[in-house]
C-alpha cells in the first residue's frame, strides 16, 4: 500500500507518549513520529476532546507540536456514529461493555467505508490490536508481543 494515499486514525495515547518523556511508550511515539507526516492524520473529534486536556494544555511546547499535527489532520464529525454508540453503551448491541464512547466512536470511523482508514496508530492494544487484524487494518505500533514495525 501506498504510504502516500493512506489514511491512519490516530488515538490520544499516541499523542501522550508523543509529548510526555515520563510515558512509558514515549520512545516508540518519537520513532513513529515520522508516520505523522507521511499519512493522511484521521481525527476523529472525540480524540481532540480526549488529547486537549488540562494537564496537556498547560504545556505550551505540546501544543505547539500538536497544531503542526493538526494543520495536516483531517477531522472527522462523530454526528454520523453518536446514536449507534451510544444505544450500544446502554444495550446489548454486540458492543464489548469495557469499551469508551471514544474507542467507539474510533471502531465506527475506522469500519466506515467512505473514510477508508488503512492504519492505526495507538497503544491501547487490549482495545485495537485484535479490531485491527479482523478489518485488515495495519496497527502501527509495536505489538502486545512486543514486535516493533517499521514504516
Amino acid at each position: 500500500m501506498n504510504p502516500i494515499n493512506r489514511n491512519v486514525l490516530v488515538d490520544s495515547g499516541y499523542f501522550f507518549a508523543l509529548m510526555d518523556r515520563r510515558d512509558a511508550h514515549h520512545e516508540e511515539a518519537i520513532a513513529r513520529r515520522e508516520w505523522l507526516d507521511k499519512l493522511r492524520i484521521v481525527l476523529p473529534w472525540p480524540i481532540l476532546y480526549e488529547t486537549l486536556n488540562t494537564r496537556f494544555t498547560r504545556k505550551s511546547a505540546w501544543i505547539q507540536e500538536f497544531e503542526i499535527i493538526m494543520d495536516r489532520a483531517e477531522l472527522v464529525d462523530d454526528r454520523p456514529y453518536r446514536d449507534k454508540i451510544l444505544g450500544a453503551a446502554f444495550g446489548n448491541t454486540g458492543f464489548r461493555a469495557e469499551l469508551s464512547l471514544v474507542d467507539r466512536v474510533m471502531m465506527e470511523v475506522a469500519q466506515d467505508k467512505n473514510v477508508r482508514i488503512g492504519a492505526m496508530l495507538t497503544f491501547n492494544h487490549r482495545d485495537f490490536e485484535v479490531f485491527c487484524a479482523q478489518n485488515r487494518i495495519e496497527y502501527l505500533c509495536s505489538s502486545s508481543d512486543r514486535r516493533l514495525r517499521r514504516p
